[in-house]
């Protein structure tokens, strides 16, 4: 099946939906279509792959509009595109230029004629201007932040490519004008290359970007239920009104209303309930809840992803990922200009000449260019989210990275983060002289057919071929099972619903109360009218939670669960895990509430929670992380500002660990900048000119060491 998307503006009313339905559905191979009038995207459905789309568009035509297919790229994508671009070409031509300098240098040692020189630096210059050509969109945004008083590190490089440019064709006039000496002025190769680095660094910063937003994508798979055949889709090409097959293990794609079957559906993520809920005809259902056991036919009543969304077309802008080193831009530009001015007015009233006086100056604004430092940064950062994308860690935006190091306490969601939504047996007692092994076993054989997520943890005690038949099933929703087994009646199922049929003692009773106290869920076993054992559920509570927890006391970062379970659900979970303050029974607004209050304290705060938590979505948390997410994509895009796979809690632990190295690496490579900036500065300022005069800052050195601080910078970025 495939799916086109056009855009047609002329679309005002129903009239004109009703219009182009009718046009479209006649060809044959289409299969279903959808208008959405506010935007003008109309999507269409074929399950023919000879459908081809100009042979849509003519059709729509034919009706009286015109469709326009959209690109199968966004601008995002365009942009990103061209960059990588862009960089292919301005590291041609860096090589290019870098060549000629070196001719140039060792002019003397090559049997080069004066217009062979000439030849070579013009090569250079011109090269030098196809590179400022290539980035002129960083050179006018630096010097536009310049003027506008916010000055940035496009601002340093649009000015000291800019000088250094025009210097050089200033010292190309003069060698045309019979100067030779003018040939080791020529400062192109270096303005070459500190563009290249300047487009890395947006190269980066874009990668980033594009990570950042197309990490989760929508792969959700989908069984369509078209014309008594199921075919195999993705969520995105689902329309209202479809028929989808969902089975054991599968999540629903789609909002929608049963058609048929029965499934227990677990909707925690959505009501923080961890008992799954039985869906049968005419029930509603949830996208992205799971489906414990059973199958369902779902009629789909809203897509899980927004039309909308589909094709957002992102305004062309450059990648606007911030850096330390922007913040450091307002005071080193000042500071590097006055140097720069400072001494070459220094070396002008010493030697009277302009051009030693402007080959300082252009010298020490190109080694101290700072291209390279934010280059280093938006790799460091690329290389982050990398990493953190390997571990499991998903980030919807770079900002979560610099957090997570600041972070001092952790609220835990219960369902699906602290405890997984496997329900366990933790407890069996047995009355009337019944054995274990066959209670087990008379339970497991009732529960043998039955959704309820006890069932597979009796299961796991009895082997298939020791169940036994059972038949004249009643199964009440919620309360519990009965039915023929042996030519006996046995029930199971709650406290309330069990005494109906037999006498329970009173220490039954009371144990019923301890383990609800323990916040497990008691169930009994009866037999005719005789009690034969009562057995206690709850869910299971992983070991990696306990360790998470005791990694980030040992951190100095407090834990804090808060559920909408019972109290006592919620006390189990957080003794079962080490944390020491906990609450439940919360409603959403106190959760929100509770999230508020700590964070106006004064601290970093982190929810952890579900996918679908109400509480992720609205609460003013520094970090919002959704945990246990069984598909690929949360529809609620901006509830959750990191993703964690399913049972994967420890990477809470990864995400502290690379926030802290990527600090840890972008301030090794501030130092690194500053130390060779430091190092570099005597030399073209021309302080050891005196000890000799070759020692003067010579367009191969500056081209060499800006080379090596970018190449040290990338090698810094990389050990993350």
């Amino acid at each position: 099946m495939r799916v086109f998307t056009f855009k047609i503006s002329e679309i005002k009313s129903v009239l004109c939906v009703n219009t182009i339905e009718r046009a479209v559905c006649a060809l044959e191979g289409v299969d279903a279509v959808c208008v959405d009038i506010p935007s003008g995207l109309v999507r269409i459905r074929c399950h023919n792959d000879g459908v081809a789309e100009e042979t849509i568009q003519s059709v729509i035509l034919e009706a009286g509009y015109n469709a326009v297919k959209l690109p199968g790229m966004t601008a995002a994508d365009k942009q990103e595109d061209g960059l990588r671009q862009s960089c292919r070409i301005a590291a041609i031509i860096t090589v290019i230029a870098a060549l000629a300098a070196f001719s140039l240098y060792f002019r003397w040692l090559l049997p080069l004629k004066s217009e062979h020189i000439l030849l070579l630096a013009t090569a250079e210059c011109l090269c030098g201007l196809g590179a400022l050509y290539i980035g002129r969109q960083i050179v006018l945004e630096g010097f536009h932040n310049l003027f506008s008083g916010r000055p940035c590190m496009e601002s340093l490089t649009a000015v000291s490519v800019s000088a250094a440019m025009l210097y050089s064709l200033l010292s190309l006039y003069d060698l045309y004008m019979g100067n030779s000496i003018a040939a080791g002025n020529i400062y192109a190769a270096a303005v070459a290359l500190i563009l290249l680095w300047s487009l890395g660094g947006e190269y980066f910063a874009r990668e980033a970007e594009r990570r950042e937003k197309k990490t989760i994508v929508s792969v959700r798979p989908a069984q369509l239920l078209r014309n008594g055949t199921e075919h195999t889709v993705t969520a995105d090409m689902l329309f209202t009104g479809d028929l989808v097959v969902v089975r054991q293990g599968e999540n629903i794609p789609a909002d929608g209303i049963a058609e048929s079957g029965n499934a227990a559906v677990d909707e925690s993520d959505f009501t923080g309930n961890s008992i799954p809920v039985l869906k049968e005809k005419g029930i509603k259902v949830m996208a992205g809840s799971y489906v414990f056991g059973g199958e369902l036919t779902v009629k789909v009543l809203k897509t899980a992803e927004k039309l909308h969304d589909m094709h957002e077309e992102v305004r062309e802008s450059k990648a606007t990922v911030s850096t330390p080193a922007d913040k450091r831009a307002a005071f080193f530009l000042p500071l590097i200009l006055i140097v720069a001015v400072a001494v070459s007015l220094n070396w002008l009233f010493y030697s009277g000449s302009f051009g030693l006086a402007g080959k300082v100056f252009t010298s020490i604004l190109l080694v101290t260019c700072p291209c390279a430092l934010k280059m280093g940064q938006a790799a460091a950062l690329l290389r982050t989210l990398q990493q953190a994308a390997a571990s499991g860690i998903y980030c919807r935006s770079a900002g979560p990275l610099n957090i997570f190091k600041d972070i001092s306490v952790v609220i835990f969601g219960k369902t699906g983060t602290i405890t997984d939504r496997k329900i366990v047996m933790t407890d069996i007692v047995t009355y009337n002289g019944v054995q274990k092994d066959a209670a087990l076993t008379l339970a497991a054989s009732l529960e043998n057919s039955s959704l309820h997520p006890a069932a597979s943890a009796l299961r796991e005690h009895v082997a298939e071929e020791n169940l036994l038949a059972c038949e004249k099933l009643q199964y009440l929703p919620g309360q519990g099972i009965s039915a023929i087994c042996q030519k006996v009646r046995v029930c199971f199922g709650t406290f309330e619903y069990v005494k109906k049929s037999c006498r329970i003692p009173a220490a039954a009773a009371e144990l019923t109360e301890k383990w609800r106290q323990e916040g497990k869920m008691p169930l009994f076993l009866a037999a005719g009218r005789t009690l034969c054992a009562a057995f206690a559920m709850a869910e299971e509570v992983p070991s990696s939670g306990k360790d998470v927890v005791i990694r980030l006391q040992e951190q100095g970062i407090r834990s804090i669960l808060m559920s909408g379970d019972s109290k006592e659900a919620a006390m189990r979970a957080a003794e079962l895990t080490g944390i020491k303050k906990y609450m439940g029974a919360l409603s959403p607004e106190e959760k929100l509430e509770l999230v508020s209050s700590i964070s106006m304290g004064g601290e970093k705060v982190a929810v952890v929670s579900g996918c679908h938590n109400d509480c992720l979505a609205e609460c003013k948390a520094d970090i919002r992380i959704a945990v246990g997410c069984r598909q690929s994509a949360c529809d609620d895009g901006d509830a959750a500002d990191v993703l964690l796979a399913e049972g994967n809690l420890p990477a809470l632990l990864r995400a502290i660990q690379l926030s802290r190295k990527l600090e840890k690496v972008d301030r090794q490579g501030v130092m690194l900048f500053y130390l060779l900036t430091a190092m570099l500065l005597p030399v073209a300022a021309g302080a050891f000119y005196f000890l000799q005069p070759g020692l003067l800052a010579q367009p191969l050195y500056v081209f060499i060491s800006v080379l090596t601080v970018g190449v040290l910078l990338l090698l810094n970025a990389r050990r993350i």
